[in-house]
Formats: structure tokens, sequence, C-alpha cells
């Protein structure tokens, strides 16, 4: 009886400690220790000591397309797929980059940058180790014992968190992670997964899904193996990043002056050729894409395809892709240049001109472009005879496939996106900024509307004491100050918008892919031939 009394007595102390035991928060260490002991990501140096590829397919912009993802232990990633439109997303020696859907190969900073990293970390489970640059802590409140939520900041260079940051979901019964989202300001992307793709006793999801802001992607990795041994480095460029695509000829018999007029409300429209046929396309930095109005490349029997999502000022709309035999603006014939499909007509209505498109990134990644800010007069260089002798240069940087420049204002500097598409409007603070910086505290401003692609959205308009570009100060500068987190106002990384009228009595010099801008005190634009 006493033996009993005492085995009864020890189990019960046993299971008291037990349950003391569960009632211990969870630690970022065990959740880490257990993620990699259940998947079998800490026997990866020995099981495949060069790396994981995983081969699939891949449903993108609404193609589908045959994927690759290749990974490395140090942080080293390249995620690609082919068909109609090849895109590949990296992480190098030298940084986050990409192959752009048009073809451009371009370095990724800012949002674009911290994504990729982030995107990087969770689907290769790299963020399942110490040397992860992913700072977690556990949600206690929202872990149960179905499921752990960590929470997580990416670190900048001196240790202060980014603006990216998000949670990670791991099923507590398989220790497993089943969601990722990641968010900046009121943009969320979900990355799902699901299934098994094995590499002998080691787990990788089968089915990854991302849905992000502007599109969403599905992909199914049927295979995993070690990754192949490669003569050059796969999560590196196969060419510098400032090298010029090779998909355009420039004449040198043609002016580099552009056929052009202006538009009522200051934007510059410039003659541009799709498969031989004339139509005026607004020359705008602000766009991400060339944009085809829809009616325009009906009328040259343009088939549609894949589906994209067009972020304007009041939000986005969905629209198609295209691509034409060639695109030829002045001296520059682009070869297969894939176009955005979009209804401009309400756009044309508004400044009082019969719109066939909206010339972008496309050409400005493969020209150097100067604009005559005093009469919207453009001219296209090629990069690799242009003389740029007295040009004082500044950086530029491309963001989410626009130029974006650094400016101070009042007491605080920061990068701002430059749209010549947005003519001669006010300098459009956004909304973030607004609310982070206090723009609103004592200032003198009334009820306005912003609009665009998308819609309208409420401003508040105004003015800024003060505004620097290039070195050049002006004073009592008129201004938006965006209400609403909404469409291209809404970006977290930029702190508001430009117009050419912001540059005062100075040119402009696009180089993009040199990363660079000038402002060269006007002279008269030369004439046209």
């Amino acid at each position: 009886m006493n033996t009993i009394a005492s085995w009864l007595a020890a189990a019960s102390g046993l299971l008291g400690f037990l349950a003391s035991s569960a009632a211990q928060p969870l630690s970022v260490e065990h959740l880490r220790e257990s993620v990699r002991h259940a998947t079998g990501w800490e026997t990866l140096p020995k099981t495949a000591s060069g790396g994981v590829m995983l081969s699939g397919t891949t449903n993108t912009l609404s193609i589908d397309a045959d994927a690759t993802l290749l990974f490395d232990y140090s942080g080293h990633l390249s995620l690609q797929q082919s068909g109609l439109i090849p895109m590949t997303r990296s992480i190098g020696s030298s940084g986050p980059w990409m192959l752009d859907i048009g073809g451009e190969f371009r370095g990724l900073s800012l949002g674009e940058g911290e994504d990729l990293i982030i995107l990087a970390q969770v689907i290769s489970g790299q963020w399942a180790f110490e040397s992860s640059p992913l700072r977690l802590e556990i949600d206690q409140a929202r872990t149960s014992p179905e499921k752990v939520v960590a929470t997580f900041v990416l670190p900048g260079p001196g240790g202060e968190p980014l603006v990216t940051h998000g949670e990670i979901d791991v099923d507590r019964k398989t220790w497993k992670p089943t969601a990722c989202r990641v968010h900046a300001g009121k943009d969320t992307t979900t990355i799902t997964f699901g299934g098994s793709a094995m590499l002998d006793e080691v787990w990788f999801p089968a089915e990854v899904t991302i849905a992000a802001k502007s599109s969403n992607s599905s992909f199914h990795f049927a295979k995993a193996a070690p990754a192949p041994t490669f003569v050059r480095s796969p999560y590196d460029p196969p060419r510098p990043i400032g090298s010029r695509p090779t998909d355009v000829v420039f004449d040198r018999a043609v002016p580099s002056i552009l056929e052009r007029r202006r538009a009522k409300t200051g934007h510059s429209l410039v003659k541009v050729l799709i498969d031989s046929k004339p139509g005026w396309f607004i020359f705008d930095t602000g766009a991400g894409a060339t944009v085809i109005d829809q009616t325009f490349a009906d009328s040259i029997a343009l088939k549609p395809f894949g589906s994209v999502e067009a972020v304007g000022v009041g939000g986005s709309v969905t629209t198609a892709f295209v691509r034409s035999k060639s695109l030829t603006v002045g001296p520059a014939t682009l070869t297969d240049p894939l176009m955005a499909r979009l209804d401009l007509s309400k756009i044309g209505a508004a400044i009082g001109e019969d719109l066939a498109g909206v010339l972008g990134y496309n050409v400005m990644h493969r020209s150097i472009a100067k604009l005559h800010t005093d009469d919207g007069t453009v001219e296209l260089f090629d990069p690799a005879t242009f003389d740029d002798k007295g040009l004082a240069w500044f950086p530029l940087t491309v963001y989410e496939r626009h130029a974006c420049i650094e400016a101070a204002f009042e007491d605080h500097r920061g990068i701002f996106k430059l749209d010549t598409g947005a003519g001669v409007l006010p300098v459009s603070m956004h909304a973030p900024a607004v609310v982070r910086l206090k723009l609103l505290e004592g200032r003198q401003t009334q009820d306005g509307h912003a609009g665009g692609v998308g819609g309208r959205v409420a401003v508040k308009t105004g003015s800024l004491r003060w505004l620097e570009i290039g070195g050049r100060r002006e004073e009592n500068v008129p201004a938006n100050f965006a209400l609403e987190p909404k469409g291209a106002l809404a970006d977290e990384f930029t702190l508001g918008n430009l117009s050419p009228r912001q540059i005062g009595p100075r040119d402009i010099v696009f180089d993009y892919v040199g990363g660079r801008i000038a402002y060269p005190e006007r002279k008269p634009a030369p004439e046209s031939k």
C-alpha cells in the first residue's frame, strides 16, 4: 500500500512538473529547434551541402510556366520562371536583383529589396536558424495549443528595424510552417505553404502561394533535389546590373528630339509607332510599364494575355498584357515590347487628348532621356554614344520601376518618386508620411482630392515652407497631403510624388541603368527636323 501510495505520489509530482513545463511560454529558440528537427532542415548541410533545388510549375500573372527555386544556406536564393513572361528574383553576393517581366536586369532596393530578403528566408526555411537576419518574437497572445505565431522584423545595417515586418504561423502538431504574412503599412503579402516535396527525409512545401497587393502567384514543386554544381553562381545576375538590354536599336540618322505636343494639363505627349501605327503617348517616368489604350491595341490586333493589377492614384484596376512586334519612338526601336492594355479614355478626356498610351519604364531603362521642362520637349539618346560632359549627376533609384530621387523639405529628408506624368501638379505627400511626420499639424490647408487610375483620393491642399532638390531650394511650394492610404499615395517607402514643376527652371536628364539624374540649367530646346 505504501509502495502504491509512493508511486501515485511520484506520478502526481511528475504530472505536476509536466503541467508546469507546458505552462511556460514558448521561446524562439525552442520554436526554431522544433521546426528544424520536424522538417529535417537541420540535416541539410550534410544531405545537400551545395544547396537545394525545387522544380515544378507556377501560375504567375495568370500565366502557366515552369519554375525552379534554388537556395543555399547563406541567404542566397533564385526563383526563376519561364514561359510567355520570363522572370527571375534573386539574392546573390551583390544583394537583391531581378530579371523583370519586360526583360530588364535591375537591382532591388527599398520595399522591393526587403520583400525579397524576407521571401528568401521563409521559402527556404532559413528563418528557422539562428543565423537568420529576421528578428523573431513569439506572439504569446495569438499562440495556442494548435498554432504558434512568431512575429518578425528585418533589421537595417545599424540594427534598427526596417519598414517591412510580419508573422510566421507554425502548426504545433507537425512543427511545419503553414503561412507567413508580410506587412508594409496597409499592404500585406500572404505566403501559404502546403503539401510535401521530400529530399530524402527532409521536408519542403510542395504548394506555395503568394498573394500580394498587385498580383497572385502559385507554385507547385514536384521535385526536390540537391542543387547541381554550377560553373558560375546562379544567384548573381548573368550580366552586370548596369548593362543595357540588347533588344533596342538606335538609328543615328534620326534626331534625338521626339515629335511631341503638350496637353492643356502640362503633360508631354510624344509620337510613338506601334507596329508602324502612330499614336500619342504620355511621357511618364511614373509609369512602371508602357501602357497601350485597349481601343488602340485592338485596332492593330494585339492579342491580350495574362493579367496584372495597374496601380494608380485612386487604387488599382485589373488589366492584361500585349506584345507588339515593335515600338519606335524617335531614334529608338524596341523589339517585342511588353505592354499593359488599359482603357485610357477617361484619362484622355481629362487631359483633352486622343490618348493612345503611356510611355513608361521599359523605354526609360533602355535609353538616356532628357526632358525640357519649359515646353515638354523630350529627347532620347543612345547610352553608348551619349555625351555627358558638363553634367552634374545626382543619385537616382529605380523602385517599383519608377524614378526616385532624394529631396529635403522643412525638417525632413528622404526619397521621392519623380513623375513626369504628373504634369504641373503640386507635390503629393504620401499618406504614411503625412501621419508619420505629422505634416498636417499647424499647417493651413483646405479640402481637396487627387485622381488617376483607380479613382480619387481625399487630400488636404496647402504648401511646404521649402523644398530642396539637386542643390536648389524653393520657398512656399504648393503641396497635396494624402489622407487615405490608398493606391500610389499609400507607399511606405517614399515620402511623396514630385512633378517637373518642382524642378524649377531646369531640365532633367534620366539615366535609369546608370543610377543617376542631372538637372542642367534650362536652354532652348533644339528644333525638331
